[in-house]
């Protein structure tokens, strides 16, 4: 089964924030960042929060500082009009104690227009995290 051009299209945009935005390379990233991004952290984690906008984006990703050695596995990535869902495993060690951790990882990007507008990070244990990085 063919993928329809829109749904290729968001496959396209988040492989490309993906394999750009980690890395720093900005002017890649920034045309697919809706002024209006949402980036959702999850709120158990020591950096979890909304981040918002091109800024909020740029501050996410620079949360991740939190890891080293952060990495995901290479996942499935669902399309479909509006989102692509990335399914995938994270493994890393915690900066600050290098304890390690390795979980099931989702994330659901959102697109409209070309332009991510949401995206909600799913940890499978936050708690492990937090209480691994000594914030019990």
């Amino acid at each position: 089964m063919s993928l329809s051009e829109k749904k290729q299209r968001n496959l396209q945009i988040l492989q490309t924030m993906a394999a750009n935005g980690i890395k720093g390379n900005w002017d890649v990233v920034r045309p697919y960042v809706s002024d209006n991004l949402e980036m959702i952290m999850p709120e158990g984690l020591p950096y979890g929060k909304t981040y918002y906008g091109w800024d909020g984006y740029r501050e996410g990703l620079a949360a991740l500082g939190f890891w080293t050695d952060l990495a995901f596995a290479p996942g499935e990535m669902i399309p479909t009009d509006d989102k692509v869902i990335y399914l995938s495993h994270l493994s890393g060690k915690i900066a600050s104690n290098g304890k390690s951790v390795s979980q099931p990882y989702v994330a659901v990007w959102e697109i409209n227009n070309e332009k991510v507008v949401r995206i909600t990070a799913f940890y499978f244990d936050t708690k492990e995290i937090s209480d691994l990085a000594g914030n019990l």
